[in-house]
């Protein structure tokens, strides 16, 4: 099993998705304006195959997300994952798909997951988030791992 460590990575991939997320809610958000919400846990991924990965949640430090709008935090249980959803297009920008943004990946692949199968085990409230909220959310997660020093916040900028 392959457990990834957080250590000063780019941020710049996550930012092109949540760009991208926030672009097609019709609105922007500036960065000073996202709350950065609550990140704990460790993040334990299985290499599967190629592009094709396992979230494993442990019971003893699993990863949890509370969103500034929730009273619940959000708690993905074991899935399959892609790593984000990174487009191919998007992969050539330096830092498009960093492993320092797993956490915001695991969570943002659980809303799908979530919403995709109705019969997954999670709270109500994690099954009512919407499209923007899911983008918000990202958004925080990012924000959330750039003030903990686990990722860079000096890429932002394509072209950078």
């Amino acid at each position: 099993m392959l457990a990834i460590s957080f250590r000063r990575v780019s941020w710049g991939g996550l930012a092109i998705f949540a760009a991208f997320a926030l672009a097609a809610c019709g609105s922007w958000v500036r960065y000073e304006d996202i709350q950065p919400g609550k990140l704990t846990g460790r993040v334990y991924v299985e290499w599967h195959r190629q592009d094709k990965f396992i979230y494993r949640r442990r019971n003893d430090d699993p990863l949890l997300f509370q969103p500034t709008f929730m009273k619940t935090a959000i708690d993905p249980h074991d899935m399959y994952t892609d790593g984000g959803s990174v487009p191919q297009v998007a992969l050539g920008h330096p830092g498009a798909f960093t492993l320092g943004a797993w956490p915001a990946y695991i969570i943002h692949d659980w809303i799908f997951e979530v919403h995709r199968c109705p019969n997954r085990k999670a709270t109500p409230e994690e099954k009512a988030i919407t499209f923007e909220q899911s983008a918000i959310i990202l958004a925080q997660v990012g924000k959330a791992l750039v003030e903990a020093d686990l990722i860079d916040d000096n890429r932002l900028e394509l072209g950078s």
